[in-house]
């Protein structure tokens, strides 16, 4: 099983807002991972760190062709935003429909815009 999948099987079957939040932590992983080893980012400089996240959003934003300018300035860092708050702001809800987003934004750069 991919990340991916495993991201939608979650989804899927999730009732708790833990299950959500763990689709939507899984969804984002599954991108950064698809984007870190896709053929076409083999320059990214990638450093094997916590930093590679904001890095590879900045990567993307400076590539001028599409579609990664859009993966960068839109797509990965709404991924992120979402990511963020599922696995550390636990004080806040965390409702189905940001892990469906999620979901659904990961599958269009998955399977779409760059598979």
């Amino acid at each position: 099983m991919t990340p991916f999948e495993l991201a939608e099987k979650i989804l899927a079957e999730g009732r708790s807002e833990t299950e959500h939040r763990a689709a939507a932590s899984r969804a984002y992983m599954a991108v950064f991972q698809h984007l870190l080893f896709h053929r076409t980012l083999a320059r990214f400089p990638a450093t094997r760190s916590g930093e590679d996240h904001r890095l590879l959003i900045a990567y993307l934003k400076n590539r001028r062709e599409e579609p990664y300018h859009t993966i960068g300035m839109r797509h990965l860092p709404r991924l992120r935003v979402i990511r963020n708050r599922a696995d550390y702001d636990l004080a806040r809800s965390f409702p189905r429909y940001l892990a469906e987003e999620s979901v659904d934004r990961a599958s269009e750069i998955i399977h779409v815009l760059l598979p």
